[in-house]
């Protein structure tokens, strides 16, 4: 079976649509080669702990989703599999984005600590409206103003 493929954002991209990015597994399971991956499998929820959530089957070739069956101001929850002949791999970490109308607002973002000199730097996005603090140690954005 095959590692965690590391999913790295989950954020709004459009009218009520949320882009969710990963990239493949370090071990696919099979060898060092993507061949051996079958699927991924997208997993959403509104509720942290995925007690009914749905679930996406893509291509290997596909590492982002655009999800536009979201409702404003819903909560929901991202996780990414992979599978291969021997079966179902971990799961990813977990994102959230919550579902909006406005346009490229960052919600959730998954990047190496070694990116921020402090857990609770301030950073201005130029394409985006507002400032943000990433929240350790669940590396999440959340709007300041």
């Amino acid at each position: 079976m095959s590692s965690a493929p590391i999913i790295s954002s989950a954020a709004i991209v459009g009218n009520l649509t949320i882009r969710i990015i990963w990239s493949s597994p370090n071990d696919t399971g099979g060898g060092d080669t993507q061949s051996a991956l079958t699927n991924f499998l997208l997993q959403r929820a509104t509720s942290s702990m995925f007690t009914v959530p749905s679930t996406i089957t893509l291509p290997v070739s596909i590492l982002q989703y655009d999800d536009s069956a979201v409702s404003k101001s819903v909560q929901y929850f991202y996780r990414v599999q992979a599978t291969n002949p021997a079966g179902s791999g971990s799961f990813s970490e977990t994102l959230s984005a919550v579902g909006t109308s406005s346009f490229a607002l960052l919600i959730s973002y998954n990047f190496s600590p070694s990116q921020c000199s402090d857990w609770n730097d301030f950073v201005y996005s130029p394409s985006t409206v507002g400032i943000f603090r990433l929240v350790h140690p669940r590396r999440h954005w959340s709007r300041l103003v």
